[in-house]
């Protein structure tokens, strides 16, 4: 059924003795135009504005502000870790390939990556009486503040420390033991 008013006709299109039921959110109206008439009936949803990514992302990039525009989707088709403010975005690194158009999820997101696996680091420990430092080599890939184990080049013990900057590591000073 269609409403087909024509150009030179100066009626305008009202919508008429519209109900709406919340709980199932349909609804039901008359769209009419002059005499003519016709029945309209379906799903409201609620519409929110949410970020997406506007480029293909590669696993590890940091997300830049332009690489987000805002895009209007139904509030009730979202996942529940969706991630839906530009600030929780910007600044993080994905976690995997991200294609133009998807929203990003929790899951999706990590703080940039600092140390490599693979890469060397300089291994530092601090006691109350002196600081030590030697080469080691990671074995996991982390951000500022994680902790990754990494394999001692003089003694080829591993241990674990924590991502003090990009090059460096901080082992913790245990009295009994040492790097």
């Amino acid at each position: 059924v269609s409403l087909v008013v024509a150009a030179a006709d100066r009626s305008k299109v009202e919508i008429r003795d519209l109900r709406f039921d919340a709980r199932s959110e349909r609804f039901t109206a008359v769209a009419a135009a002059g005499a003519a008439s016709v029945p309209l009936s379906g799903l409201a949803a609620r519409m929110i504005e949410v970020p997406t990514v506007a480029v293909r992302l590669n696993r590890g990039e940091v997300v830049r502000a332009k690489d987000l525009r805002p895009t209007k989707v139904r509030a009730g088709g979202l996942n529940a870790d969706a991630v839906t403010a530009e600030g929780e975005i910007v600044g993080k690194a994905v976690r995997r390939t991200v294609n133009a158009g998807e929203i990003l999820r929790a899951a999706d997101l990590q703080n940039p990556i600092a140390i490599e696996r693979g890469a060397l680091v300089t291994m530092t420990i601090q006691t109350p009486f002196m600081t030590l430092t030697t080469q080691g080599k990671a074995l996991d890939e982390g951000a500022l503040g994680d902790t990754i184990r990494v394999l001692n080049g003089r003694s080829k013990k591993i241990v674990e420390a924590q991502i003090a900057r990009a090059d460096t590591v901080v082992v913790p000073f245990v009295h009994s033991q040492m790097p």
